[in-house]
Protein backbone atom coordinates (compact mmCIF):
# COMPACT_ATOMS: atom_id res chain seq x y z
CA UNK A 1 0.00 0.00 0.00
CA UNK A 2 2.83 2.06 0.78
CA UNK A 3 4.51 1.63 -3.14
CA UNK A 4 4.72 4.77 -5.04
CA UNK A 5 3.35 2.01 -8.06
CA UNK A 6 0.20 2.00 -6.49
CA UNK A 7 -0.86 5.41 -5.80
CA UNK A 8 -4.40 6.23 -4.63
CA UNK A 9 -6.71 7.29 -7.75
CA UNK A 10 -9.56 8.15 -5.60
CA UNK A 11 -10.47 8.64 -2.12
CA UNK A 12 -10.50 4.70 -1.48
CA UNK A 13 -9.47 2.67 -4.57
CA UNK A 14 -5.93 2.71 -5.91
CA UNK A 15 -3.92 1.46 -9.50
CA UNK A 16 -4.02 -2.00 -8.43
CA UNK A 17 -8.00 -2.04 -7.88
CA UNK A 18 -8.70 -1.49 -11.24
CA UNK A 19 -8.83 -4.30 -13.99
CA UNK A 20 -5.43 -5.12 -15.70
CA UNK A 21 -5.80 -4.61 -20.09
CA UNK A 22 -4.88 -7.49 -21.73
CA UNK A 23 -4.98 -10.01 -25.07
CA UNK A 24 -6.82 -13.46 -24.69
CA UNK A 25 -9.91 -15.52 -26.32
CA UNK A 26 -12.62 -18.04 -24.26
CA UNK A 27 -14.87 -20.70 -25.59
CA UNK A 28 -17.06 -22.64 -24.41
CA UNK A 29 -19.28 -26.07 -26.25
CA UNK A 30 -23.19 -25.68 -25.60
CA UNK A 31 -25.58 -28.91 -26.32
CA UNK A 32 -28.82 -30.08 -25.14
CA UNK A 33 -28.14 -32.23 -21.50
CA UNK A 34 -28.79 -35.74 -23.04
CA UNK A 35 -26.22 -35.11 -25.62
CA UNK A 36 -23.90 -34.54 -23.36
CA UNK A 37 -24.90 -37.74 -21.46
CA UNK A 38 -25.32 -39.58 -24.95
CA UNK A 39 -21.18 -38.66 -26.08
CA UNK A 40 -19.81 -40.05 -22.85
CA UNK A 41 -18.49 -36.86 -21.77
CA UNK A 42 -15.72 -37.99 -18.36
CA UNK A 43 -17.49 -34.79 -16.30
CA UNK A 44 -21.14 -34.53 -15.52
CA UNK A 45 -22.84 -32.27 -17.36
CA UNK A 46 -23.23 -28.50 -16.53
CA UNK A 47 -26.65 -26.94 -17.48
CA UNK A 48 -27.59 -23.59 -18.17
CA UNK A 49 -30.84 -23.03 -15.83
CA UNK A 50 -31.12 -19.69 -16.74
CA UNK A 51 -30.57 -16.14 -17.75
CA UNK A 52 -31.52 -12.47 -16.34
CA UNK A 53 -30.77 -9.54 -18.75
CA UNK A 54 -31.14 -5.64 -18.08
CA UNK A 55 -29.42 -2.49 -20.00
CA UNK A 56 -29.49 0.28 -19.13
CA UNK A 57 -29.25 4.32 -19.97
CA UNK A 58 -25.39 5.14 -19.09
CA UNK A 59 -26.05 8.19 -17.45
CA UNK A 60 -28.22 7.10 -15.00
CA UNK A 61 -27.09 7.48 -11.20
CA UNK A 62 -26.47 3.96 -9.23
CA UNK A 63 -26.96 2.58 -13.24
CA UNK A 64 -24.65 -0.75 -12.01
CA UNK A 65 -26.42 -1.29 -8.57
CA UNK A 66 -30.41 -0.98 -10.01
CA UNK A 67 -29.45 -3.11 -13.59
CA UNK A 68 -27.38 -6.01 -11.39
CA UNK A 69 -30.85 -6.07 -9.04
CA UNK A 70 -32.97 -6.68 -12.29
CA UNK A 71 -31.13 -8.92 -13.70
CA UNK A 72 -30.64 -11.12 -11.01
CA UNK A 73 -34.14 -11.30 -9.93
CA UNK A 74 -35.26 -12.11 -13.65
CA UNK A 75 -33.00 -15.13 -13.55
CA UNK A 76 -33.82 -15.92 -9.72
CA UNK A 77 -37.56 -15.93 -10.66
CA UNK A 78 -37.06 -17.80 -13.88
CA UNK A 79 -35.21 -20.58 -11.81
CA UNK A 80 -36.27 -20.69 -8.89
CA UNK A 81 -33.15 -20.84 -7.53
CA UNK A 82 -32.70 -18.99 -4.33
CA UNK A 83 -29.31 -17.22 -2.93
CA UNK A 84 -28.55 -19.40 -0.42
CA UNK A 85 -28.09 -22.14 -2.93
CA UNK A 86 -24.79 -20.33 -4.58
CA UNK A 87 -21.67 -21.69 -4.01
CA UNK A 88 -19.40 -19.65 -6.20
CA UNK A 89 -19.88 -16.06 -7.33
CA UNK A 90 -17.99 -14.79 -10.54
CA UNK A 91 -18.65 -11.64 -11.58
CA UNK A 92 -17.15 -8.76 -13.62
CA UNK A 93 -15.18 -6.43 -11.72
CA UNK A 94 -14.02 -3.34 -13.62
CA UNK A 95 -12.71 -2.63 -10.37
CA UNK A 96 -12.51 -3.80 -6.81
CA UNK A 97 -15.88 -2.99 -5.34
CA UNK A 98 -17.49 -3.94 -8.21
CA UNK A 99 -17.06 -7.24 -6.15
CA UNK A 100 -18.92 -6.01 -3.29
CA UNK A 101 -21.44 -4.17 -5.42
CA UNK A 102 -22.71 -6.74 -7.03
CA UNK A 103 -22.23 -9.53 -5.23
CA UNK A 104 -24.52 -7.69 -2.29
CA UNK A 105 -27.34 -6.94 -5.52
CA UNK A 106 -27.09 -10.89 -6.46
CA UNK A 107 -28.03 -11.42 -2.37
CA UNK A 108 -24.98 -13.47 -2.13
CA UNK A 109 -23.60 -11.55 0.72
CA UNK A 110 -26.11 -9.45 2.94
CA UNK A 111 -26.77 -5.79 2.09
CA UNK A 112 -23.54 -3.31 3.81
CA UNK A 113 -21.50 -6.81 4.61
CA UNK A 114 -19.47 -7.41 1.89
CA UNK A 115 -16.93 -5.30 3.03
CA UNK A 116 -16.72 -7.23 6.24
CA UNK A 117 -16.39 -10.58 4.50
CA UNK A 118 -13.76 -9.50 2.22
CA UNK A 119 -11.76 -8.61 5.76
CA UNK A 120 -12.31 -11.49 7.31
CA UNK A 121 -11.18 -13.94 4.18
CA UNK A 122 -15.12 -14.99 3.45
CA UNK A 123 -14.64 -14.22 -0.06
CA UNK A 124 -11.50 -16.45 -0.60
CA UNK A 125 -11.32 -19.78 -2.30
CA UNK A 126 -8.87 -21.99 -0.41
CA UNK A 127 -10.52 -21.16 3.26
CA UNK A 128 -12.07 -23.78 5.56
CA UNK A 129 -11.16 -22.42 8.97
CA UNK A 130 -13.63 -21.45 11.63
CA UNK A 131 -13.81 -17.58 12.56
CA UNK A 132 -15.80 -16.00 14.80
CA UNK A 133 -18.00 -12.60 12.97
CA UNK A 134 -20.81 -10.79 14.69
CA UNK A 135 -21.03 -13.82 17.64
CA UNK A 136 -21.07 -16.54 15.41
CA UNK A 137 -18.63 -18.81 14.03
CA UNK A 138 -18.34 -19.05 10.01
CA UNK A 139 -15.54 -20.38 7.68
CA UNK A 140 -13.07 -18.00 5.57
CA UNK A 141 -13.76 -19.14 2.01
CA UNK A 142 -17.66 -19.77 2.37
CA UNK A 143 -18.60 -17.24 -0.18
CA UNK A 144 -16.08 -17.09 -2.91
CA UNK A 145 -15.83 -14.87 -5.49
CA UNK A 146 -14.25 -14.98 -8.65
CA UNK A 147 -10.88 -17.52 -7.83
CA UNK A 148 -9.24 -16.58 -11.10
CA UNK A 149 -8.46 -13.17 -9.58
CA UNK A 150 -11.06 -11.13 -11.29
CA UNK A 151 -10.40 -8.24 -13.90
CA UNK A 152 -7.68 -6.74 -11.77
CA UNK A 153 -5.44 -9.58 -11.49
CA UNK A 154 -6.52 -12.83 -13.71
CA UNK A 155 -6.97 -9.82 -16.54
CA UNK A 156 -9.22 -8.29 -18.96
CA UNK A 157 -9.49 -9.12 -22.75
CA UNK A 158 -12.47 -7.08 -23.96
CA UNK A 159 -14.86 -9.02 -25.40
CA UNK A 160 -13.58 -12.33 -24.34
CA UNK A 161 -13.52 -12.08 -20.22
CA UNK A 162 -17.17 -12.75 -19.81
CA UNK A 163 -16.85 -16.13 -21.28
CA UNK A 164 -13.69 -16.98 -19.54
CA UNK A 165 -16.01 -16.52 -16.14
CA UNK A 166 -17.99 -19.18 -17.55
CA UNK A 167 -15.05 -21.17 -18.40
CA UNK A 168 -13.21 -20.82 -14.91
CA UNK A 169 -16.93 -21.61 -12.81
CA UNK A 170 -17.12 -24.82 -15.53
CA UNK A 171 -13.46 -25.84 -14.36
CA UNK A 172 -14.03 -25.16 -10.50
CA UNK A 173 -17.61 -27.12 -11.16
CA UNK A 174 -15.75 -30.14 -12.14
CA UNK A 175 -12.89 -29.40 -9.66
CA UNK A 176 -10.04 -29.14 -12.50
CA UNK A 177 -8.94 -25.96 -11.25
CA UNK A 178 -5.84 -25.71 -10.61
CA UNK A 179 -3.98 -23.33 -7.99
CA UNK A 180 -7.09 -22.01 -7.02
CA UNK A 181 -9.53 -24.86 -6.88
CA UNK A 182 -12.14 -23.98 -4.29
CA UNK A 183 -11.37 -26.84 -1.25
CA UNK A 184 -15.20 -27.49 -1.66
CA UNK A 185 -16.01 -28.14 -5.39
CA UNK A 186 -18.92 -25.87 -6.13
CA UNK A 187 -22.29 -27.22 -7.53
CA UNK A 188 -24.12 -23.86 -8.28
CA UNK A 189 -22.25 -20.98 -9.72
CA UNK A 190 -23.75 -17.49 -10.57
CA UNK A 191 -22.60 -15.23 -13.16
CA UNK A 192 -22.88 -11.16 -13.29
CA UNK A 193 -21.42 -9.95 -16.38
CA UNK A 194 -21.12 -6.11 -16.85
CA UNK A 195 -19.94 -4.18 -20.25
CA UNK A 196 -20.84 -3.13 -23.18
CA UNK A 197 -21.74 0.40 -21.63
CA UNK A 198 -24.84 -0.63 -19.72
CA UNK A 199 -25.49 -4.24 -20.07
CA UNK A 200 -25.74 -6.63 -17.26
CA UNK A 201 -26.49 -10.61 -17.83
CA UNK A 202 -26.97 -12.76 -14.84
CA UNK A 203 -26.55 -16.93 -15.59
CA UNK A 204 -26.67 -19.49 -13.03
CA UNK A 205 -25.59 -22.53 -13.88
CA UNK A 206 -25.64 -26.24 -11.73
CA UNK A 207 -23.47 -29.51 -12.28
CA UNK A 208 -26.33 -31.85 -13.37
CA UNK A 209 -26.75 -34.90 -10.41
Amino acid sequence: LKSMYNPRVTQYLRVTGFEKKCDGAAAVVVMPTEKAKAMGVPYAPIEVLGTGASAVEAGLLHNEHWATKVAAKQVYDLTGVSPDEIDLFMCNDFFLASEIVSAEECGYIPRGEAWRYAIEGRTAFDGDKPINTNGRTAFDGDKPINPHGGRCNFGHAHGASGIADIVEAVKQMRGVAGATQMKKVPETAFLRGFGGSQNVRCQILRTVA
